[in-house]
């Protein structure tokens, strides 16, 4: 099938390599020219803007880091909405909340075409594997003539309802990343500071009820002090206020996971952001340790806006 791929970042460059492995005919856009390039050899067409990617493709992926990113490829100058025709499936696997979701479907249907908000987790070791989980908000008639394709790059793919639906099971699947995150840092300075063998507990923990993939993975990280990034910590920080935007439009209230998106913040606005997930220990340990700031100012997040301040009460 031709396919074509915008947004070649660490999600959607092992992505798309799948699925040139795979032998579709892929034609690639990023924003960066040097990873096109990179595709171009390995047997890809490229394209300097994501409307040369609409025309070229039966259908089109998307895996950006930011709403603001979607809006840029979807509604501004030679974007998806405004060159997508009838009989095309355009497929989003980023991470953004259900009403931008059914915004892009409402679009997309005007041109007769169909959309589906498919976000994915697992992180560059799932996208790398082709071990992904990808929940699918959309049509059930787009969702099969595309499922052949979303199998190259998950384990685990299912049709959650209409669209938006994906968009939702994915904030969902990162309260639940939010809170095992913080608790597993919890976890790690618990053992640090009360004399016990933190690496013994890694043997021990997943053995029972306790076990996560993410203590598992994040605990690992932790004891190297590897924080180079696989999934990072900022993009969590954006899931984290997707996700209390959509409980103020529910009038919900999950203190735990309130409670979790602050440590995320207190980690973010330390410094960390560009890091993996598992730098936030620093915002548990007693005395954290002075390595890998950024110095940087923290990047912008879900609305436009750095994080909020973090609650003191």
């Amino acid at each position: 099938m031709r396919l074509g791929f915008i947004g070649l970042g660490q999600m959607g460059r092992p992505m798309a390599r799948r699925l040139l492995a795979a032998g579709h005919e892929l034609t690639a856009h990023n924003r960066s020219r040097a990873v096109v390039e990179e595709f171009v050899g390995a047997g890809a067409a490229g394209a300097s803007s994501p409307d040369e990617v609409v025309e070229a493709s039966e259908v089109v992926l998307t895996a950006l880091p930011y709403p603001t990113s979607i809006e840029e490829v979807y509604f501004g100058p030679g974007g998806i909405c405004h060159h997508a025709r009838a009989g095309q499936v355009i497929v989003d696997h980023s991470t953004i909340g259900p009403d931008q979701s059914r915004r892009i479907a409402a679009a997309l249907l005007s041109r007769g075409a169909d959309f589906l908000d498919a976000p994915v987790s697992g992180g560059p070791e799932g996208a790398e594997r082709g071990s992904l989980a990808i929940m699918v908000g959309g049509s059930r008639a787009a969702f099969d003539r595309v499922r052949p394709i979303l199998l190259v790059l998950g384990s685990s793919v299912h049709l959650c309802g209409p669209s938006g639906a994906g968009s939702t099971m994915k904030l969902l699947n990162q309260i639940l990343i939010s809170v095992h995150t913080i608790v597993t840092a919890e976890a790690v300075a618990f053992a640090e500071q009360a004399g016990l063998d933190p690496h013994l507990a890694l043997d021990l923990i997943p053995a029972g009820l306790a076990g996560s993939a993410i203590f598992d993975r994040n605990a690992r990280r932790t004891l190297v002090e590897d924080f180079a990034p696989g999934a990072r910590l900022d993009l969590l920080v954006k899931d984290a206020a997707l996700v209390r935007e959509l409980c103020d439009t529910l009038a919900l209230c999950l203190p735990v996971f309130f409670e979790a998106r602050n440590s995320l913040e207190q980690a973010f606005n330390k410094g960390y952001d560009q890091h993996d997930l598992a730098a936030v220990i620093h915002s548990v340990r007693p005395t954290p340790p002075p390595v890998g700031s950024t110095g940087r100012s923290p990047a912008p997040v879900a609305t436009g806006r750095s994080p909020a301040p973090v609650a003191t009460s």
